[in-house]
């Protein structure tokens, strides 16, 4: 797996900071909405779980094209598994699966001799409401 180059990151961050700018705007917004409605209104308790539920992006958000298929996810989390797994003995088999409304990144790894030293790491795409305000990301090929 490529480091990303610096104009890459530099489109990467932009994308998240303004993401994470309209997130706020949003948290902002339901929490107005929260403060102007009474303790006893039944409307408050669903904008609470939605005000929580807006999470900011962190790291380095890119397009991923794995066998002509595109997933959204976070490259430094990526790249820190990938690094653990490099230096030791196995295989690495990286695949895009689809599970129930996202993409998921299945990493597998195994030990060349048959061993059963396995085992598997699966990264979840972006959530919906982050992906869409995504624009301009990088796209890297694997």
């Amino acid at each position: 797996m490529r480091a990303l180059t610096a104009e890459e990151k530099t489109n990467s961050t932009q994308a998240r900071n303004q993401v994470n700018y309209e997130l706020s705007r949003r948290r902002k917004k339901i929490g107005a909405e929260i403060r102007s409605l009474a303790l006893t209104n039944p409307k408050r308790k669903s904008l609470l779980l939605q005000f929580d539920s807006l999470r900011d992006i962190k790291g380095l958000p890119v397009m991923l094209l794995i066998n002509h298929m595109k997933i959204v996810i976070d490259y430094e989390i990526l790249q820190k598994f990938l690094r653990k797994l490099k230096n030791s003995n196995l295989i690495i088999n990286i695949k895009v699966d689809v599970s129930s409304d996202r993409f998921v990144l299945v990493i597998k790894h195994y030990v060349k001799s048959g061993g059963k030293d396995q085992g598997s790491i699966e990264l979840y795409e972006l959530p919906f409401y982050q992906r869409e305000l995504l624009k301009d990301l990088p796209i890297v090929e694997y």
